[in-house]
């Protein structure tokens, strides 16, 4: 038998497949991108400052003072009513003017119907929340024997607070789409949201987040939601439950924000296009001082446990230790729980005193290739400051797959605080950021310290 005929045929090219809609929605997103959004309203006089936390599963941090205190539901780790009682505790007694709360997945108790449908699972619950028990105790106490103290607890229901002369509009559902077996979930395909939300709502808080708004890589969150707070568009949306989505971000839902949220999650079509295409000409031609101001809506992903605590160690550096007295190195790490930007060289520093150069390497991952830079610059400055001249040098590319990553240094043995808010326009720096189809594909950047 010849040769060739032995030989593996060669592999077909692979197929690039787009999924249904995608130039629809590749064209909204660059429209988006053009969009110059119209000018906010003024600020109220007496602003009301609002304090958001979720998903403390047990856990009692530290709450910073304010107004209203708000908790997006997973009070608890098991659903107990010792977990749960400790938790409304907790929360009746800090100094804020009102607290409001919504129950969680996790919050068993609060949940009837669920503990009716499935006794097996509360039955674990308890058996979990007594791990060291010889004989587990039956709870016989209800959700009608829970102490709330100044706390308003809402479920699909809204309630109306008021702060010396404004008042405020808050609407709370626990409701999150099925995952598992846990309390106050709904089919995924069930649309659960629909005219649910009042059109005065100021505040919404729910426990799981919308679809596309810092729901978690996979896109977690509910579109039926989604399309509920584009419809009723509240000044302010607190969630948690996908913990790893945690942070803040602000959205303009107006006629080419509520277009791409619909063309995005799936309810809207072409129609919806043309829509911003018109909006977007008319915003770059007319002027801001005509236009009509938009208030922005703000979402709050407050997850503290996996979500607050690993923003700490993003955003605080550790300290820099002197790892040994006979070694002239130090070291940092910090944890990022989502990567999208990498960066990696190398740091030199020079003593022309000795005539010795010493350098390591440097590995830095962060949210995006402007934090990165600006990461790097802050840390850099801490790190190797020692009055010698000090040049880094570093690249920086778009990677994918979300993970934690370290920042790992190696500088002469010195030990001085993290310096904090350093921006790159400070320091004198070269970047060059080349961009192929709205990504990062390459960054550049020395940065004379």
């Amino acid at each position: 038998m010849p040769p060739n005929e032995c030989a593996n045929p060669p592999a077909p090219p692979p197929r690039q497949i787009k999924l249904p809609r995608h130039r629809l929605r590749t064209l909204s997103t660059k429209f988006q991108s053009l969009h110059r959004p119209p000018p906010q309203p003024p600020p109220p006089t007496k602003p009301i400052s609002v304090v958001c936390i979720s998903d403390t599963h047990g856990t009692q941090p530290p709450i910073p003072p304010g107004d209203l205190l708000l908790h997006a539901g997973d009070l608890t780790q098991w659903g107990t009513f010792s977990e749960i009682q400790a938790q409304l505790t907790w929360l009746s007694a800090q100094p804020h003017t009102h607290k409001v709360v919504i129950a969680g997945n996790h919050d068993l108790l609060l949940d009837i119907d669920f503990r009716t449908t499935h006794p097996e699972r509360w039955n674990d619950a308890l058996r979990a929340a007594q791990p060291n028990e010889e004989e587990v105790v039956e709870e016989h106490r209800t959700e009608k024997d829970l102490h709330w103290g100044g706390v308003v607890y809402l479920q699909n229901t809204s309630t109306t607070l008021t702060f010396g002369d404004r008042t405020i509009t808050i609407y709370g559902s626990p409701l999150t789409p099925q995952h598992g077996l846990s309390a106050f979930q709904h089919p995924k395909n069930q649309d659960v949201w629909s005219s649910t939300i009042p059109a005065d709502t100021d505040i919404l808080l729910t426990h799981g987040p919308p679809w596309g708004h810092l729901d978690g890589v996979k896109k977690s969150g509910c579109p039926f939601l989604a399309r509920e707070v584009v419809r009723s568009r509240p000044r302010l949306v607190v969630f948690g439950h996908i913990h790893v989505g945690y942070g803040s971000e602000e959205r303009v839902l107006d006629t080419v924000g509520r277009a791409h949220e619909g063309i995005a999650g799936g309810w809207a079509g072409w129609g919806s296009l043309v829509k911003m295409v018109v909006a977007v000409t008319c915003g770059r031609i007319v002027p801001q001082r005509w236009r009509r101001s938009r208030r922005r809506t703000t979402f709050v992903n407050a997850a503290v446990v996996e979500g607050w605590e690993q923003y700490k160690q993003m955003h605080t550096y550790s300290t820099i230790k002197e790892l040994a007295a006979n070694q002239d190195t130090t070291t940092s790490c910090f944890l990022v729980p989502s990567s999208p930007a990498a960066a990696f060289g190398l740091a030199f520093n020079l003593t022309p005193e000795s005539g010795i150069v010493t350098f390591g390497p440097a590995f830095a991952l962060a949210p995006t290739p402007d934090t990165l830079a600006s990461g790097l610059v802050s840390f850099l400055a801490a790190a190797l400051t020692s009055g010698n001249p000090t040049v880094f040098v570093a690249s920086a590319t778009t990677i994918f797959p979300p993970f934690s990553s370290i920042f790992l240094t190696s500088t002469p043995k010195m030990v001085t605080p993290v310096l904090h808010h350093i921006s790159p326009p400070i320091i004198p720096s070269i970047f060059i950021h080349i961009l192929y189809k709205s990504r990062t594909v390459f960054a550049f950047c020395i940065f004379f310290l």
